[in-house]
């Protein structure tokens, strides 16, 4: 009887430890906010931050990236300092009876100036949008979509200035079962650990950066940062033919220009309970200086609002939200947006699919 129940206890003892790994904790989300904060971070200063053994940490974040709630690293850059000096969100509607949607997206991610691509549920079919050098390269690159079979631009936004840019993220609880982090717990038991791999991201930057006034060693550096920008200065040097030295000296003088702005984990928000992605147009009487900075203010403060910028065309503003369920987003537009003065409009379109980013 003693060594049933000592049996028992393993078995129970084992079931729980299972069921923790399958919960993405507070640890968890620890490391990819601050992961999402500054990707460039050592492990060692990581497993500080978390307060956990450098091996612990590892273990853990090579988990995260294997669940596919990390997708890869990248950085952001300046646009101008590339050249790259008009950014715009461009609406497409689809005319079904002349493709498929597989063929429609197939033929929009090959135009070279996408940066994303989001299938929508709102009066368009997708939203898009686009770096260009300037406005008649932007004009050249809208003309390019609307010769896409079936594919018509109904509306363009061009991004006069960027309120915010979150570089944290609000997790929706401390505590959550990430469905992507169990299946990767499910997939190391049956496969083993050895098979699991990391999902591929498409590489960031590799279009046209000839306008740039950078050199190509600054650019090949930019290139290298932007589609894995936890690379080692080795590793860098090694890619654009330089020592560790004068790589690290080049790395810092483009961070110290403002040319590199931030080292970012790609997150999987679906992953992290984080489900519904929301872009809404925002209509607004800008005559009164006073309502529209406090309307920006709340915009910046709202942990919700990842991106928010002020726009040139049908609408003055767009902002992308990223919440837990519609039932949120619609608790937003009543306290943030709607209360707003001077508002005339909103224009919602609830995201599907993001099918493209090459950020």
């Amino acid at each position: 009887m003693q060594k049933k129940s000592k049996t028992r206890k393993i078995i129970v003892l084992n079931e729980k430890v299972l069921l923790m790994s399958r919960v993405f904790s507070e640890l968890d989300c620890k490391i990819v906010g601050t992961l999402f904060e500054n990707a460039r971070v050592t492990n060692a200063e990581l497993a500080k931050q978390i307060h956990l053994s450098e091996s612990q940490c590892s273990r853990r974040l090579k988990r995260i990236e294997q669940s596919g709630v990390i997708t890869g690293y990248t950085a952001r850059v300046d646009p101008a300092a590339l050249g790259l000096n008009v950014y715009a969100f461009l609406g497409l509607k689809i005319d079904h009876t002349k493709t498929t949607r597989q063929d429609s997206e197939l033929q929009i991610r090959k135009h070279r100036q996408l940066i994303r691509g989001y299938r929508t549920g709102g009066n368009v079919d997708y939203i898009v949008s686009i770096l260009t050098p300037d406005l008649s390269e932007y004009q050249v690159s809208v003309d390019k979509f609307n010769v896409i079979n079936g594919v018509t631009v109904t509306r363009s936004l061009l991004i006069l200035d960027s309120i915010k840019y979150s570089t944290r993220i609000q997790f929706p609880f401390t505590t959550l079962t990430s469905p992507a982090y169990i299946l990767s717990e499910q997939a190391s038991s049956t496969l083993g650990k050895d098979q699991i791999t990391v999902r591929p991201s498409l590489p960031a930057l590799r279009g046209d950066l000839s306008h740039s006034k950078l050199d190509d060693i600054d650019l090949e550096l930019i290139r290298r940062l932007a589609d894995n920008s936890r690379s080692s200065l080795v590793n860098l040097g090694k890619q654009v033919g330089l020592s560790p030295a004068p790589c690290g000296r080049r790395v810092h003088q483009l961070e110290r220009r403002g040319i590199i702005q931030q080292y970012t984990a790609k997150i999987n928000f679906d992953a992290i309970g984080l489900t519904t992605v929301v872009l809404i147009e925002v209509k607004f009487d800008l005559t009164n200086t006073k309502d529209r900075q406090a309307f920006e203010e709340r915009l910046t403060q709202a942990p919700q609002v990842l991106e928010a910028y002020r726009t040139h065309g049908e609408s003055n503003y767009l902002i992308i939200l990223t919440v837990e369920n519609l039932a949120t987003c619609d608790q937003f537009l009543a306290e943030t947006i709607f209360k707003a003065h001077g508002l005339i409009s909103v224009q919602s379109s609830p995201v599907l699919k993001q099918f493209h980013d090459r950020r």
